[in-house]
């Protein structure tokens, strides 16, 4: 999870701060954040959004003041029927050379061949 928050905090540097793409605070209009039905990814998506949005989070504004997780700001993580998600999965019939070179790519990182 903090390898999540960690490059949350870098997407937010890269799209709020640099390029000012987003707003600095959340705003649903502007997000839409998608996960596979899978715990490890749901979790992985919400302590991205705890990097990207908790800096600048305000109690009582973003999130709810009192007894909350301070700089907690919720957002909806959208999942789909595994059936259904063909944005997931993709289409196995594809032929991606891009897809093939980023896996080759993934395969020589630390993390992976450590899993």
């Amino acid at each position: 999870m903090a390898q999540h928050v960690a490059l949350g905090k870098r997407l937010r540097q890269k799209y709020i701060i640099d390029q000012k793409l987003v707003s600095e605070n959340y705003k649903n209009h502007e997000i839409y954040v998608r996960s596979t039905d899978v715990n490890r990814t749901l979790t992985s998506a919400i302590s991205n959004f705890i990097g990207f949005y908790g800096e600048s989070a305000k109690a009582g504004v973003d999130y709810p003041a009192g007894d909350w997780p301070a700089k907690f700001v919720p957002i909806a993580v959208h999942t789909f029927d595994v059936h259904e998600d063909h944005i997931g999965h993709g289409d196995a019939s594809a032929d991606c050379q891009r897809h093939k070179k980023l896996k080759d790519l993934w395969k020589q990182t630390p993390e992976y061949k450590q899993l």
